[in-house]
C-alpha cells in the first residue's frame, strides 16, 4: 500500500505544479489518463506479467512544441512500481525527448528513489529522437541510454540503443490500427547482439464520453523474434483533456 500512496502523492504534487503553470499560460493543454492493462510489456519484453494500473499527467504548449509529464505503473498483485519523468521539445518534424525511468520490485522508499549514483541507481536516463508529423502517418525514432541502470555484469554501462518505426491506419468508427517494429543494432540490455526484438500491431477503439473525456479500448499482439516469445495485452483507459 505504501507504494500506492507515494505514487499517488507524486501525481498529485505534479498535477498541482502543472495546474499552476497552466493557470499562467492559458493556451497550454493539460491531459490526465489512467489505464488498466492485463500485463506490462515494453519493447518486446515483460516488465510485469500481471495486471498493472498505469497513470500519466502531461502538459504541453498549444503549438505542441514543449511537453512535460510523469508516467507511472503499479502492479495490482505484485510490489512492482515504476515512475518515469519526461520532457520533450518538437521543432518541425523532429522531437527530442529526455526520459528518466525508475522501476523497482520492492516497496518504494525515498532513499532508493532519490539515489542517482551511477553504479547503484535504479534510474535510467535515455535520450530519444523521433521523426514524424508528415502527411503519411509514419513515425521513426531511436533512443540511447546514457546514464544509470543500463549496466552489464561488470557494472559498466551498455549505452543500449533502440530503433523503432510505427505506422498508424485510421479505420472507421473511431478505430485505429497501429503497426510497429523495434530493434537494437548491437549488444546491450535488449539482446546479446543486433536483433529485431519487437514486432506487432495494436487496435484501439475510442469511446467518446464528451468533448474532453474518452475511453480508449486496446488490444496488442507482440512478437519478439530474438527471444521467440509471443504476447497479447488488453487494456482500457480513461483520458481527460483540459
Amino acid at each position: 500500500m505504501k507504494k500506492a500512496y507515494i505514487t499517488t502523492a507524486l501525481l498529485l504534487i505534479l498535477s498541482q505544479i502543472l495546474y499552476a503553470q497552466n493557470s499562467i499560460e492559458k493556451k497550454s493543454i493539460f491531459t490526465i489518463s489512467s489505464d488498466l492493462v492485463s500485463s506490462y510489456l515494453w519493447r518486446g519484453e515483460y516488465v510485469d506479467n500481471l495486471p498493472n494500473i498505469q497513470s500519466s499527467i502531461n502538459i504541453r504548449t498549444a503549438n505542441n512544441r514543449l511537453a512535460l509529464g510523469v508516467w507511472t505503473s503499479s502492479g495490482i498483485v505484485t510490489d512492482f512500481v515504476e515512475i518515469d519523468f519526461y520532457a520533450s521539445y518538437t521543432y518541425t518534424h523532429l522531437t527530442l525527448s529526455i526520459y528518466d525511468y525508475f522501476a523497482t520490485e520492492n516497496i518504494l522508499n525515498t532513499e532508493e528513489f532519490f539515489n542517482y549514483d551511477s553504479k547503484s541507481t535504479n534510474h535510467a536516463l535515455e535520450a530519444f529522437l523521433t521523426l514524424g508529423g508528415f502527411k503519411i502517418p509514419l513515425q521513426i525514432g531511436s533512443g540511447i541510454y546514457f546514464y544509470g541502470n543500463d549496466r552489464n555484469e561488470e557494472n559498466e554501462n551498455y549505452y543500449s540503443i533502440y530503433i523503432t518505426a510505427e505506422y498508424e491506419f485510421e479505420l472507421n468508427n473511431n478505430k485505429n490500427l497501429n503497426l510497429f517494429f523495434g530493434a537494437t543494432p548491437r549488444y546491450g540490455i535488449y539482446a546479446d547482439n543486433a536483433a529485431i526484438i519487437n514486432l506487432g500491431c495494436s487496435i484501439t477503439k475510442t469511446i467518446n464520453i464528451s468533448k474532453k473525456a474518452s475511453i480508449p479500448l486496446s488490444g496488442t499482439f507482440i512478437f519478439n523474434p530474438y527471444t521467440e516469445q509471443v504476447f497479447y495485452v488488453f487494456g482500457f483507459s480513461v483520458q481527460i483533456n483540459s
